[in-house]
């Protein structure tokens, strides 16, 4: 309760005042990632804008900030992001939720066992740290004292860019459901390109404004099949009338944001 209500203190006093070191150290750090952008990028195919190959967050009481703004870094396929604490009156840390870090290091601050989590336990100002991602994908990590400090790292596939589209050809081509099937389960394909490794497709199967399936899983690239079974209810409704007609809603993200969106209509028959 006493640590609780230290913490509480310390927030009232954020809201008047951001701390002068704390900006100075986010600014040194963000002088540094921009500098070395020009170094460090690599190069996309196409002549597209290369991704950076480093990335910043800085932790204050209480908000992992990225540079730049937001709470999001996007850097390209074995880059590595810095994490730091540089003042402040409670203790913060990095740990990883979705996806771990292919490797970390603290490089600063009082050490308190294997990492990740960047530090072990929260830890008071004055640490540092560094992770490599060596797998494309959206790494999320909160403040295990205070969840609701929350990040991600999104890592983008070498070779490609932001821009570049998560499916391996035109969206006709690419994700295919029969529009007449059987069963209560239904039944595609999509196509991903090296865009899309790492990133997520989210299929809802919807007919008459409820939901009848839903599905979402991590992308690799080349085929992947999606299997979408019917709920109970939709089941029900299925076998009652011997056909339902459902709309599959597709949202498929690359890891560095890039989105399609598109729509299937498929006839089930019982």
């Amino acid at each position: 309760m006493k640590a609780w209500g230290k913490d509480l203190q310390a927030m009232r006093v954020f809201k008047q005042r951001v701390s002068v070191r704390a900006l100075l150290w986010a600014a040194i750090m963000l002088g540094g990632l921009l500098a070395g952008a020009g170094a460090g990028a690599r190069p996309a195919a196409g002549g597209a804008e290369a991704l950076p190959t480093s990335g910043t967050f800085t932790a204050s009481d209480f908000e992992w900030a990225a540079a730049g703004g937001g709470h999001t870094v996007t850097i390209v396929q074995g880059g590595t992001v810095s994490f730091g604490y540089p003042s402040g009156r409670s203790e913060h840390n990095a740990h990883f939720t979705t996806g771990q870090p292919s490797s970390c290091a603290q490089t600063a601050g009082d050490r308190s066992g294997a990492v990740p989590p960047l530090p072990r336990v929260p830890t008071g100002a004055g640490w540092t740290g560094t992770c490599t991602f060596n797998q494309p994908g959206t790494y999320t990590f909160h403040c295990d004292r205070h969840p609701f400090m929350t990040g991600s790292v999104a890592v983008q596939a070498s070779g490609t860019s932001a821009t570049d589209s998560p499916l391996g050809g035109a969206p006709g081509q690419a994700i295919r459901f029969a529009p007449s099937q059987r069963g209560n389960t239904l039944r595609g394909t999509l196509r991903i390109s090296r865009a899309g490794a790492g990133g997520t497709v989210q299929a809802t199967g919807v007919f008459a404004n409820r939901v009848a399936a839903r599905l979402s899983a991590r992308l690799r690239p080349g085929a992947v099949k999606l299997l979408l079974k019917l709920n109970r209810a939709a089941t029900a409704v299925l076998t009652r009338k011997g056909q339902l007609s459902l709309q599959v809603k597709l949202v498929v993200r690359a890891p560095a944001g890039r989105t399609v969106r598109i729509t299937r209509k498929v006839l089930l028959r019982h």
